[in-house]
């Protein structure tokens, strides 16, 4: 099975991630991308170095956003540089849809649940969780 790589631009993002202590890399969204909105387990690919990511790929409900967003968060302490320009993004498995939680502390708390399967599921290799029919056209740009 072919995993979805992706070449994207990194951009500003609201700050949000830093002040709840998962601080995220936010990504321009292509308009022809097309890919089933959710948390995913994935990697993130810098320069020679590949770095275990989660993924939030749509709408941010908690913040009462209903623009679709795609950023992610590196799992480990890797000191990642938040002044990158692009990056490419490897999405390994959907494990979850987009929630709207009560408060972030509600989704911090999902998050970590979220982080402890993604670890485990990129310890495995597995990428049995991201089905053909999850992704939708053709990847946009380059990767």
């Amino acid at each position: 099975m072919q995993r979805l790589k992706i070449k994207l631009p990194v951009i500003r993002g609201a700050g949000r991630g830093k002040k709840i202590g998962i601080p995220t890399l936010n990504f321009q969204v292509p308009p022809s991308f097309s890919l089933e909105q959710g948390i995913y387990a994935g990697w993130l690919h810098v320069e020679e170095k590949t770095f275990p990511i989660a993924i939030h790929f749509g709408p941010r409900p908690t913040f009462g956003e209903s623009a679709v967003t795609l950023e992610a968060h590196v799992i480990g302490p890797y000191g990642l540089s938040t002044s990158l320009s692009q990056a490419t993004i490897e999405f390994v498995a959907r494990i979850r849809q987009v929630e709207n939680f009560t408060n972030p502390q509600e989704m911090v708390k999902q998050i970590a649940k979220d982080i402890v399967m993604i670890q485990d599921i990129l310890k495995q290799g597995k990428n049995d969780y991201l089905p053909s029919s999850t992704r939708r056209g053709p990847p946009a740009g380059g990767g």
